[in-house]
């Protein structure tokens, strides 16, 4: 007992605790200023409405059907002399350009309001898919800097500030709205891996691009009316306190994201070279990339109750132990249709949530006060992995790869060392989140954070 109350008056005065203080006496003066959040209503619930249906397509179009135009690309050699990893490094730049772009996309979201910066985002990534759509057989570069680079940028400008604009209408509901509200990012990648092959099938590269980018600048420029934060822009506020990475909460959670994204997206990519392998045709490959993100859904929406009950940062711990459990065993037992169906629906229940569950963390621990800002910094996080760890499994892949004139696809790839770095950086992200949450609560199990 005694213990239990000399650890909860270290708990309260850690630096954690003194920055939740503060953070709770600047909500206590909005709500003088603006009134307490309505934690529902109309407005607050077309605020994520809005989003869902932007995160539908910035994620959609951009992410989540990389591995289709990544199978495209590579088994039909577009692109004579362009190497696998130069394809995993596109995907990989996808979010990286725009991570890397969004503690200023988040500091303009605060001074300038939410809306333009979306529109500007829609228009920006839009336009990047039409360019990209004129590259010939050897401007590989206008693929890796406009369907790359600019349109993670303009991607990340849509869904990334329109989600900021949410903590803004709740309170005790924030977790639930979040987790309803990032649903619509695993939907569209259901939507959009199958209507991008249908659409390369059919109609070819150049058309498929032109089309998503229509379908962007026309869904997201109409659904960014929609956003608006209860709180109006502040021009005179201050882009990020860097007195934040002092904290060692806010470092641990900065470091574990940063070693997560090393492998968060290789099987996302590979799934589509990875069932060629095992003479799975195209389309049933991308049916599977398509269930993987329906699990995605079904997950997010246990995972929504459950965040204000259990904690968002709980369940990025399990997620994170299990995606490295399933991906370090399961993914190279995945050798027929059934078994590789069966990894797809696990890894997308587990490993895949890291991303939506790491913005529910920021608000649930530090407020929604310069939310944007914050959560920009955060994800900014993401820019190293995605970069250099997307490079890495390339070029582990790489080495791997060896010409067989009997495999399907004219060579043979030995996933083996992929999936090993995989799941290892999985449980080393894991191990680093759980530090984090010791230091939150410390060696307390049933605590909800």
């Amino acid at each position: 007992m005694a213990s239990d109350l000399q650890s909860s008056e270290n708990l309260a005065t850690s630096p954690l605790a003194a920055e939740k203080e503060s953070k709770t006496d600047l909500e206590k003066d909005q709500a003088l200023v603006y009134g307490p959040p309505p934690d529902g209503g109309f407005k607050a619930w077309s605020v994520v409405a809005c989003y869902f249906l932007i995160a539908f397509v910035s994620w959609g179009t951009s992410l989540f059907s990389w591995g289709v135009f990544l199978g495209y690309y590579y088994g039909a050699n577009v692109f004579p002399g362009a190497s696998l990893t130069l394809y995993t490094l596109t995907g990989g730049f996808t979010l990286a350009a725009g991570t890397l772009a969004a503690p200023f996309l988040g500091n303009l979201a605060d001074r300038f309001g939410y809306r333009p910066v979306v529109i500007g985002g829609a228009l920006l990534s839009g336009i990047s898919y039409i360019i990209a759509s004129f590259a010939g057989p050897g401007q590989v570069w206008m693929i890796v800097l406009f369907q790359g680079i600019t349109n993670g940028v303009g991607a990340q400008a849509s869904w990334m500030v329109a989600l900021a604009a949410i903590p803004s209408w709740f309170s005790k509901k924030t977790g639930l709205a979040m987790s309803v509200a990032f649903l619509g990012s695993p939907i569209g990648g259901f939507a959009f891996t199958n209507l991008t092959q249908a659409l390369l099938d059919r109609v070819g590269l150049a058309w498929t691009l032109r089309t998503l980018g229509f379908l962007t600048i026309g869904v997201i420029g109409v659904f960014s009316l929609g956003i608006t934060s209860r709180i109006p822009p502040q021009p005179k506020k201050q882009t990020f306190d860097p007195a934040t990475f002092k904290e060692p909460v806010f470092i641990l959670c900065f470091l574990g994201s940063i070693v997560s994204n090393f492998s968060a997206t290789l099987p996302l990519f590979y799934m589509t070279s990875y069932g060629a392998q095992l003479g799975i045709d195209s389309t049933s490959v991308t049916w599977i990339l398509s269930f993987l993100n329906l699990s995605t859904v079904v997950a997010r929406v246990i995972f929504g109750g459950l965040n204000n009950i259990i904690g968002p940062l709980n369940i990025l711990i399990f997620c994170n132990l299990t995606g490295g459990l399933v991906g370090l065993v399961m993914w190279r037992y995945a050798t027929t249709y059934g078994t590789l169906l069966a990894f797809s629906l696990l890894y997308g229940a587990t490993g895949a949530q890291f991303t939506a569950q790491l913005p529910i963390v920021v608000p649930s621990i530090w407020g929604s006060e310069d939310s944007a800002s914050k959560l920009g910094v955060m994800m900014a996080s993401f820019t190293f992995g995605s970069i250099f760890g997307n490079f890495i499994g390339g070029r582990i892949l790489d080495a791997n790869t060896f010409p067989n004139p009997y495999s399907p696809v004219g060579y043979s790839q030995d996933y083996t060392a992929v999936q090993n770095y995989t799941g290892i950086i999985w449980f080393i992200g894991a191990a680093i989140f759980i530090a984090m949450r010791i230091k939150i609560t410390g060696f307390k199990l049933f605590v909800p954070v």
